[in-house]
């Protein structure tokens, strides 16, 4: 075997293992310096990972949400349902960038000194929080 069949045979064997051959441990995501959020960590890896050998992925929300938009998400599923006034919103108004691993801000359409900011002050209902 040469030097590129072992490297890819020894990738294979952190997830593979043979038949008759001790179980290796689970997968743990976060040891690849990516820990998964809640809502990437019940997805198959080829629904990110759609070649092999699996690779790093671009981090930036973008590269697998660009077509994200208020017609197509349910906002709920985050925990923050948005009210009448933000459900139609873009989602770059209140995520800069459309970083949706950062806070959302609000100074996109209130002032600082409106006193409007998350999470001291909602687009809508929390959901899913015991009161």
């Amino acid at each position: 075997m040469n030097e590129g069949m072992r490297e890819i045979a020894g990738k294979c064997r952190r997830c593979h293992w043979q038949e008759g051959q001790p179980r290796i441990a689970p997968f743990d995501h976060a040891n690849t310096g990516w820990p998964l959020s809640r809502y990437h960590d019940g997805l198959n890896c080829r629904a990110c990972h759609a070649t092999l050998p699996f690779g790093k992925q671009d981090r930036n929300c973008n590269a697998c949400h660009e077509s994200w938009t208020p017609a197509n998400f349910d906002h709920t599923v985050t925990g923050q349902g948005l009210d009448a006034t933000h459900l139609n919103h873009d989602c770059a108004e209140c995520h800069i960038d459309r970083r949706f691993d950062q806070p959302p801000t609000c100074d996109e359409c209130h002032d600082e000194d409106d006193g409007i900011s998350f999470p001291a002050k909602r687009p809508g209902p929390p959901v899913g929080e015991k009161s």
